[in-house]
């Protein structure tokens, strides 16, 4: 195809895949009546399962440890570890997929969430933006401020201030300001349904019987094969409640990102834009409550697996719905499907895989991925509860190593809800100790410079990622 597609980027916050029914009304909308066909991933995941590393991933196409934002925050102070400061001082904004499709002649836009610390960046974050529109405060749905491409204007708690909805509207005003005849990348990134999770008035008091779905691992009742982490959590009935309120606000946040989904849609439509291409994803999951945990971070599955759909008006490029059964990296191949859909040239070599043809097919384009997650503490403060760890995916299989030393595999074949740490299952032996030594090959690639500790306790005897030769 000749043409290069104009590309709408949606990344929510903290999206689970418990709650990616609710933005089903938008995708029918689109299927039913716009004629654009889907292609969704059922077994997207991204390699950091938290909002700042993930995010840096997606601009980037590279691994954590390679561009070295490790945290949300620099950690200890000055580190240059984390959140937009890192980003920024590494000059990786510089070298995001906006610059490569620039390069090739695309109007580019951003609207909605960048990454913590924003505020201590400002302006507008990434040089290669025509229209930039940033949530400089961080958490509120109502009285924020936003950056206007270079401005600050304050928004206050009216009904028309909630904060998806102004997104919403700055992005039609991006697609209507793109040129006639020259594509566009817009990069939409609602805060929602990140907490506090407050939903739009509209939408407050519907879904009031909604509850976190129990699955088979939830409250895990039986923990003694996991890690001193999740062993160490409880799981009280006042737990349970607020969890239970927390899922049901944060679905119905997701009914406003549905709402403006359409709306973007409904706008392309009237603008005659017909070659678009849509990547709805996320930045982490989250476990409501499976294996004792309420949120991120952890290295279970529904706190790796994220929503990934595609979506295209033009049927040359997606000709069917389909549902694609394989291994995808999400925060990885994002960058690298830009690329080669629109002819790009990157600034760096990029780490995944191009998800295009998954349009057409459903050969696998990986046979494996890797995950890893840094979460350091202070020396002689109390541990965080999760520690740094790391880990390798097959279809079927699951290894992981936590710093503290302890190890889990799982079968997923057999035990997709990971209630079973074989790790210790002598039949499992040979195959353990390869995909270790994959993982531990994987991540000695890179840049070693940015890896200067290795997780709760201080710093790493090896280093999870150092080079020890």
């Amino acid at each position: 195809m000749g043409n290069r597609p104009s590309f709408v980027i949606v990344n929510t916050d903290d999206m689970s895949e418990k709650l990616m029914k609710y933005l089903l009304p938008a995708g029918r909308h689109m299927v039913r009546d716009l004629g654009y066909r889907f292609v969704r991933y059922r077994d997207a995941n991204v390699t950091t399962p938290w909002c700042c590393p993930s995010r840096s991933s997606l601009l980037t196409g590279l691994y954590t440890h390679q561009h070295g934002v490790h945290l949300n925050q620099d950690f200890p102070p000055g580190a240059d570890n984390g959140g937009a400061p890192a980003f920024h001082s590494r000059g990786w904004n510089e070298k995001t997929f906006f610059r490569w499709l620039k390069d090739v002649g695309y109007f580019t836009g951003f609207v909605g969430r960048y990454m913590n610390g924003y505020a201590e960046v400002g302006g507008v974050p990434i040089p290669d933006l025509d229209q930039s529109i940033v949530i400089k405060t961080e958490g509120p749905y109502f009285d924020y401020t936003l950056n206007e491409n270079g401005t600050d204007i304050a928004y206050g708690s009216a009904e028309e201030d909630y904060q998806t909805d102004v997104l919403r509207d700055h992005a039609l005003d991006i697609l209507r300001a793109a040129p006639d005849g020259k594509p566009f990348v817009l990069y939409f990134a609602p805060s929602a349904p990140h907490v506090p999770s407050v939903p739009a008035p509209r939408h407050a008091n519907e879904l009031e019987n909604v509850k976190a779905p129990r699955t088979p691992a939830y409250a895990e009742p039986d923990a003694s094969d996991k890690p001193q982490w999740v062993r160490d959590q409880d799981w009280p009935p006042e737990k349970e409640q607020a969890v239970d309120a927390r899922f049901r606000d944060a679905a119905r946040c997701v009914l406003s990102i549905g709402d403006a989904l359409t709306a973007i849609a409904d706008e392309l439509e009237t603008l005659g834009r017909d070659d678009v291409i849509f990547l709805v994803t996320d930045d982490n999951g989250y476990l409501f409550g499976d294996h004792r945990w309420e949120s991120k971070k952890a290295p279970y599955q529904k706190s790796v697996r994220v929503l990934l759909a595609a979506a295209s008006n033009n049927r040359s490029r997606i000709p069917a719905n389909k549902s694609y059964p394989h291994l995808v990296s999400t925060n990885i191949d994002i960058a690298s499907t830009l690329l080669d859909l629109a002819g790009a040239t990157p600034t760096h070599a990029v780490e995944g895989t191009s998800l295009a043809p998954t349009f057409t097919s459903n050969d696998p384009i990986h046979d494996e991925i890797y995950y890893e997650m840094f979460n350091y503490v202070a020396e002689g403060t109390p541990a965080r509860p999760i520690p740094s760890w790391r880990g390798i995916r097959t279809p079927n299989e699951k290894l992981l190593e936590l710093f503290t030393g302890e190890r889990e595999f799982y079968r997923l074949d057999v035990d997709p809800w990971e209630l079973d740490n074989a790790i210790d299952d002598p039949t499992h032996a040979l195959r353990i100790a390869d995909l270790a030594q994959r993982l531990d090959v994987w991540q000695r690639t890179g840049d070693d410079s940015v890896l200067t500790s290795g997780g709760n306790g201080g710093p790493s005897p090896d280093g999870f990622g150092h080079r020890t030769s």
